[in-house]
């Protein structure tokens, strides 16, 4: 009773959660029937739509909002933070994946420059002799301050090596778990809700 009234939830942000808990089952790593019919339908890549909206399903219209999809950074994958195994599903720089943060965030400057926008964490490390090495592709050679931001960001990211063995998975940051509940999601301040 801290926030006053009666105890009732909002109905229309708790719905949204509920709501929001059909994408948290897209990004995790079960496999099941329905997901691949709406992966074949929406073209989906860890539960972004790829499709025209024309062709959306007013359910899949409705999720996609309350999720944030389509702005810059909606409240859901913000709150995901990808777990790296083989690098095949995670993007290198937009997706949270070592750490909380997302590496385009960290080093904006570095991401202007890139040649690999939008790739995998995978398709920029590659196996060699030695072990796991990075292949960092730039639009032009960089200035002096912007090769230091490369090593500071290399050091930052070496703790995120792949494991050919895993699948990479997503996590849920705002639960200890990693698990998406409702109560987390309905609790988050920065989630914005609208449907």
């Amino acid at each position: 009773m801290e926030r006053g009234g009666l105890g009732i939830k909002d109905t229309k942000s708790f719905n949204s959660v509920q709501l929001a808990k059909w994408k948290w089952w897209l990004v995790s790593i079960e496999q099941v029937k329905w997901k691949d019919i709406l992966v074949s339908k929406y073209g989906l890549k860890l539960g972004r739509s790829q499709s025209n909206v024309n062709f959306q399903s007013w359910w899949w219209r409705d999720l996609c909002k309350v999720c944030g999809d389509g702005e810059d950074q909606g409240w859901f994958q913000e709150a995901l933070v990808g777990k790296v195994g083989s690098g095949d599903i995670i993007r290198f720089w937009e997706d949270a994946w070592v750490g909380n943060s997302k590496i385009v965030n960290l080093y904006p400057r570095l991401y202007s420059l890139s040649k690999d926008q939008r790739k995998k964490v995978g398709e920029v490390e590659v196996w060699e002799d030695l072990g796991w090495q990075w292949r960092l592709r730039w639009r032009r050679v960089r200035f002096v301050w912007e090769s230091t931001q490369e090593e500071d960001m290399l050091r930052y990211i070496y703790r995120g090596a792949l494991n050919r063995e895993e699948m990479d998975i997503q996590l849920w940051k705002r639960d200890s778990t990693g698990d998406f509940s409702v109560k987390s999601a309905y609790e988050c301040d920065s989630c914005r809700f609208a449907v």
